[in-house]
C-alpha cells in the first residue's frame, strides 16, 4: 500500500492478504494479552506470597502455647512443622477449588451476555458473546505452582513453630 501511494495511481486499490499474514496480528494481540495476564498473575502471587507468610506468622504466634503444649507431650519438630505445612496447604487447596469454580462460573455468565460489536474487539466475540477456552492442563499447573509457593513460603514459619523451645512456649503470654 506504501508503494502504491507514492505512485501517480488514481484508481481503486485492494490490499489483498493470506490468511497467515492476517494471523500475525492476531497472534502479536494474543501474545501481548498473555504477558498483561502474566504479570498480573505474578502480581498477584507476591500478594499472595505477602498473605499466606502474614497469618501463618500471626497463627503461629496466636498458637504458641498449643505448640509448647504437643511439644512437651512428645511430638517432635518435623511433626509441628509438617502438621503446620499439611494446614496451609489444605488450605490452598480448598481456595484454588473455590476460586476455579467462582471462576468457572463466572466465565459461564460472561458467556450469556451479548456484546453488540463491529470493531476490531468483535474478533474476540464468538457471535456477540465471550468464548472463554479452560484448558485443563493449564489448570493443573497453575494449581501446581500455587500449592507449591505456598508450601515453599510456608515452610519457614513453620520450621520457626517447630524450632520453639517447649518451656519457652508454655510460658508465653498472648498479647
Amino acid at each position: 500500500l506504501t508503494r502504491l501511494s507514492s505512485t501517480k495511481w488514481k484508481g481503486q486499490a485492494v490490499d489483498v492478504r493470506t490468511l497467515k499474514e492476517s494471523e500475525s496480528f492476531v497472534l502479536k494481540l494474543e501474545q501481548v494479552l498473555n504477558t498483561i495476564a502474566y504479570s498480573g498473575v505474578l502480581i498477584m502471587f507476591f500478594i499472595i506470597v505477602i498473605g499466606v507468610v502474614n497469618a501463618l506468622r500471626m497463627t503461629i504466634r496466636e498458637r504458641t502455647r498449643e505448640i509448647g503444649t504437643v511439644r512437651s507431650m512428645g511430638m517432635d519438630r518435623r511433626e509441628v512443622r509438617l502438621l503446620f505445612l499439611f494446614e496451609t496447604v489444605s488450605l490452598s487447596v480448598f481456595a484454588c477449588l473455590a476460586g476455579l469454580i467462582l471462576g468457572l462460573i463466572l466465565m459461564g455468565l460472561g458467556g450469556l451476555i451479548h456484546i453488540p460489536s463491529t470493531g476490531i474487539f468483535s474478533m474476540l466475540l464468538d457471535n456477540g458473546h465471550l468464548h472463554f477456552m479452560v484448558r485443563p492442563s493449564n489448570v493443573l499447573i497453575n494449581i501446581s505452582l500455587i500449592l507449591a509457593i505456598t508450601a515453599i513460603t510456608a515452610f519457614f514459619p513453620a520450621r520457626r513453630a517447630a524450632n520453639l523451645h517447649p518451656a519457652e512456649a508454655l510460658r508465653h503470654t498472648a498479647s
